[in-house]
């Protein structure tokens, strides 16, 4: 699993820079490098705040940080192409109407 890169794609699917999602996470830029760049694995109740900053459940998070060898049971193809999906979805929220 690579938490990191699902918050990086995350948060390049928002446009946002890491001062963005750190002030509405509640949480500290350097902190937030620190989980995109794999230096710090962030426990279950800072990926909340994370997915709750992106108005994305957490398994979505947890689902996007999914590796190859997480999924070797999978038709090939299939996670990424849910993966995809998911994303759309996170996207889609930038275009939505407040």
């Amino acid at each position: 699993m690579d938490v990191g890169r699902a918050v990086k794609v995350c948060r390049a699917a928002k446009r946002w820079q890491q001062q963005d999602l750190a002030n509405k996470a509640g949480l500290s830029p350097s902190y937030i490098s620190l989980i995109e760049s794999g230096r710090r694995e962030p426990p279950l109740s800072v990926l909340r705040r994370i997915a709750q900053a992106f108005e994305v459940p957490v398994d979505l998070l947890l689902l996007l940080s999914l590796d190859e060898k997480d999924t070797s049971k999978a038709k090939p193809g299939e996670v990424h192409a849910l993966a995809q999906e998911l994303l759309h979805l996170v996207t889609m929220q930038n275009e939505m109407p407040d």
